[in-house]
């Protein structure tokens, strides 16, 4: 059971009020370009002019023009979308303000959040060549299974094998655990659902967890994972949840 209340304890913030806000689209005052906002727990498909398509995870931005006119089809996300580009002698690009991924056919996820330390392109299908703004002359050259890493912190940008099997469960509606540790476990389940999951007892954290979800409910994920713990509790304070437990099992 998920209980219900006010969570306290050394260094926690609390929140106590609901925020509703419902996706929209406006278009900007010369009629050119459309943008395309999603809130928290909203995913919205999106149809481009050239008949791609982009699925907009929470709390992302999409912006687009009506048309396109130029030699290329430049869209600009704030967020994460995952793309299936349809195939064209123009080059499809999504910018971002600090990056650059183009491909004139494949589908490819990216990830943008200005609050996260690095942005990551993963390629499904297809070719995308990834670069900065800042060195535009600098690609990377991404193929099925790789992921571009671009690190805001330093600026830096490198390819490496994608080996995170949750990179794309947004999408897929699968998770995938095995001997994980449980920081990461949190922070997969965090993105998955848009909450936020504390642990009580620091001692937690060093625990593992091995388990596979196919479209799973957060009640259902955080029952399986208090499992772990002894004596293990639940508190839900909005969208904060709270789990308590003595040692992991």
């Amino acid at each position: 059971m998920i209980r219900q209340g006010k969570i306290s304890f050394k260094g926690w913030l609390s929140f106590y009020g609901l925020l509703f806000v419902f996706s929209h689209c406006t278009i900007s005052p010369d009629d050119t370009w459309v943008t395309v906002k999603t809130a928290n727990q909203e995913e919205r498909l999106i149809v481009l002019p050239d008949s791609s398509t982009v699925w907009l995870n929470a709390n992302s931005s999409l912006s687009y023009p009506q048309e396109w006119k130029e030699e290329v089809r430049d869209v600009k996300l704030s967020g994460e979308g995952y793309f299936t580009v349809q195939q064209s002698v123009q080059p499809f690009r999504v910018l971002n303000g600090k990056l650059k991924a183009a491909t004139y056919q494949g589908i490819f996820d990216v990830q943008a959040r200005e609050h996260e330390e690095v942005c990551r392109v993963v390629t499904v299908t297809g070719q995308v060549l990834l670069s900065t703004l800042a060195q535009s002359e600098e690609q990377l050259r991404l193929g099925p299974g790789l992921a571009g890493i671009f690190d805001q912190q330093t600026g830096k940008v490198y390819m490496e094998p994608n080996r995170d099997p949750n990179v794309l469960a947004w999408r897929s509606k699968r998770l995938v655990f095995s001997q994980a540790n449980m920081r990461y476990v949190l922070n997969v389940l965090e993105n998955y659902f848009h909450i936020q999951i504390r642990l009580q007892n620091p001692l937690l954290y060093n625990c593992t967890f091995s388990g596979t979800f196919h479209k799973p409910s957060l009640e259902e994920v955080l029952k399986v994972l208090a499992l772990q713990f002894a004596h293990s509790a639940i508190y839900q304070d909005g969208s904060t949840y709270l789990l308590a437990g003595e040692y992991c099992k």
